[in-house]
């Protein structure tokens, strides 16, 4: 539905809008919503079963960057995202090198975490079949953690900030974008990596 409008200013600078009324079947365009709401639920649906069968070629990888890890200095880690299958991998990835790595202690107690919220921008990227993508290459925990105990510890990337999916066709109109981005709620968690951390004097 569109209407057909005049927008013109007075002499004293306010703003005035002159259209014509119409009258709304608001049935008609509840009826219409909901088909609308019925028809992309289908192509979700539709999304989802075509990307099950590539979520098992997908997995993420977690390297040790740093030689060494002690208390006070740079522990750097790069967290990759491998296609293992025969085709391409849409995902978005929206600050997989702001999220913190997951860190245990020796006694598998999680350590807390400084970071706090953020706003983050999400981009959309893919990977082609048998190819690999770093995500993030310096990722450091003592960014986001304080360690004031040497010791023996357990990281992990826990997949949060990486998003897999497909493209579906949204509801034609010149005012919404002509397609939308359908993600899983499958997490891929990399490998775990157990590491020695010494204090400075050590």
């Amino acid at each position: 539905m569109q209407w057909h409008w005049k927008m013109a200013t007075t002499t004293k600078g306010i703003w005035e809008i002159d259209w014509e009324p119409v009258a709304l079947d608001l049935e008609a365009l509840i009826e219409k919503k909901n088909v609308n709401i019925a028809a992309r639920q289908k192509r979700v649906e539709a999304a989802l079963r075509e990307l099950e069968p590539k979520l098992r070629g997908i997995k993420t990888h977690l390297t040790a960057v740093s030689d060494e890890f002690v208390i006070g200095k740079p522990m750097l880690f790069r967290v990759e995202f491998m296609n293992l299958g025969d085709a391409p991998i849409h995902y978005t990835e929206a600050g997989v090198g702001y999220y913190p790595l997951r860190v245990l202690n020796e006694k598998g107690e999680a350590i807390p975490c400084l970071k706090g919220p953020a706003q983050l921008r999400s981009r959309q990227e893919s990977v082609g079949p048998r190819s690999t993508k770093i995500l993030a290459d310096d990722v450091d925990l003592n960014r986001d953690y304080h360690f004031s105990n040497p010791g023996t510890y357990f990281v992990q990337f826990d997949g949060e900030g990486l998003g897999i999916g497909e493209w579906i066709r949204t509801v034609d109109s010149l005012l919404l974008q002509d397609r939308e981005f359908v993600s899983t709620t499958t997490a891929f968690p990399s490998n775990v990596l157990k590491i020695e951390i010494r204090g400075e004097k050590e």
